[in-house]
């Protein structure tokens, strides 16, 4: 299985999304500006105070959100403005939640914080620089109800990032101005949940790193999601979706496609084999240090091949020749070798740290 199975031509697909089932980011797509006479109260969020943020005296913890709304194609097809209210607080992140919404799955705001701020956040912060566009030196986390996501059976939209969010308004009138995550209301596993927030939070370093550079947003898809799973695999191990799609590229290794620009492109979007392929892809060139390979690709001003190849220092051949290599060992009675191999390796960082169900709840959390 050599180079010519994974290059296709680049295809340029402009204003598609790119999300996959925990996971995602959405590039940078041009809308009409915000009808601010629309929305029903003012929130903190909607004015343009110069010294910091003004909470609403009429509601002090409320927040509009402008959601997008994706269709099972991966296409924005309108924004809902989401009047929402805080639903738990800690040192470095807060939970919004719908603000008639009352079927949220038990302490998932606070599993939401406690996950963020003592499992992943950590092991981010030394891959890269998080955003915080506006100043407050909190992530945000916006819990989506389901009637505002596409159902697509087999593999359900989680969570994802909106690159935009992190551009001022003057430059996108469709941003919300802040370093946000967007997560569907769902019960999660604790690893599970750990390595949704891990790859989204790598989404977010990689747009910040390329907001530095002043450049485009978007990069590669196929290494932007390879990229994300290569971090949620060393912060939370081999989790049940990441080994889904691992398997769905293993049963059919042959097929081509996953090295597109944009995952919409060529009907693609939200393929679990081409992002199963993309991680094992870069995972297979780490040289067995994978975060500092993540390192690299992270702060690189360039996107999609030319920042994998300067991330290791090896042009097109041998990265290729190095694909080969390591795939030619799965013939189909070994394909359980890279999954094995992956378990060995598996970190049970976070279920250890969660322990008991009581102790998930961190004393720095907020409730209201």
């Amino acid at each position: 299985m050599g180079r010519t199975h994974f290059l296709m031509q680049i295809a340029a697909v402009s204003g598609l999304i790119v999300a996959s089932a925990s996971l995602a980011i959405l590039p940078v797509i041009q809308f009409p500006a915000v009808n601010e006479a629309s929305r029903s109260s003012p929130s903190w969020n909607d004015g343009r105070a110069v010294s910091g943020f003004q909470r609403s005296g009429v509601r002090p913890h409320t927040r509009i959100w402008q959601v997008p709304l994706i269709d099972a194609g991966g296409q924005i097809v309108a924004r809902h403005a989401l009047e929402s209210r805080e639903i738990a607080s800690g040192m470095n992140s807060t939970v919004y939640g719908e603000l008639s919404e009352s079927g949220l799955p038990p302490n998932l705001a606070r599993q939401v914080i406690h996950t963020w701020e003592t499992v992943v956040r950590p092991r981010l912060a030394a891959l890269g620089s998080l955003p915080d566009p506006d100043g407050d030196g909190q992530t945000a986390f916006v819990l989506l109800p389901d009637k505002l996501v596409p159902e697509i059976p087999g593999d359900p939209l989680r969570g994802f990032v909106l690159a935009n969010d992190l551009l001022p308004r003057e430059v996108h009138p469709a941003s919300n101005e802040a370093d946000l995550v967007y997560l569907v209301v769902r019960s999660y596993e604790s690893n599970d949940l750990a390595a949704l927030l891990a790859h989204e939070g790598t989404h977010l370093l990689r747009a910040e790193s390329l907001r530095q550079a002043g450049g485009s947003l978007v990069e590669a898809d196929w290494l932007n999601e390879g990229l994300a799973h290569l971090v949620e695999q060393e912060i939370a191990g081999l989790t049940p979706v990441l080994e889904d799609r691992v398997r769905q590229f293993l049963d059919s290794p042959d097929v081509d496609g996953w090295m597109v620009e944009h995952a919409a492109a060529g009907k693609r979007w939200r393929s679990g084999a081409d992002r199963g392929a993309a991680f094992l892809f870069l995972h297979s060139l780490s040289d067995g240090q994978p975060l500092a390979l993540a390192r690299r690709l992270i702060e690189s001003r360039a996107t999609g091949l030319e920042n994998l190849k300067s991330a290791l220092g090896r042009n097109e051949e041998e990265i290729f020749k190095t694909w080969s290599e390591v795939t030619a060992r799965w013939s189909p009675p070994s394909k359980e070798e890279p999954l094995a191999m992956f378990r060995r390796r598996a970190i049970d960082r976070a279920e250890s740290l969660y322990g008991a169900p009581s102790a998930s709840i961190s004393p720095s959390t907020t409730i209201r």
